[in-house]
């Protein structure tokens, strides 16, 4: 995804993608939004992503994914605010 300078151009950008381009970046965000819900509870980082990780591909249909996708999507809204976070998600 492009780099954007700002929030609303993110979106804009986003609402213009396909509708998988889409149901990724919010497949992507439940995932981190497990993850953040685990974390909450006071789950060690590592423990989390495990767990997340294993869910995600027992679940039906399951969803393949591995902790270094999970770190990399982390990186991917650092420093962004929680509720902007789908746009950035984005492949």
């Amino acid at each position: 995804a492009p780099a954007l300078p700002a929030t609303s151009e993110r979106w804009a950008w986003y609402e213009r993608q396909t509708a998988t381009t889409q149901a990724r970046a919010r497949a992507r965000l439940e995932v981190l939004d497990s993850l953040c819900d685990l974390l909450g509870t006071g789950v060690r980082k590592m423990r989390a992503i495990e767990t997340v990780v294993k869910a995600r591909r027992q679940r039906t249909p399951p969803m393949p994914i591995s902790a270094s996708q999970v770190h990399a999507w982390m990186a991917m809204v650092r420093g962004v605010p929680r509720h902007d976070w789908e746009p950035h998600l984005a492949p």
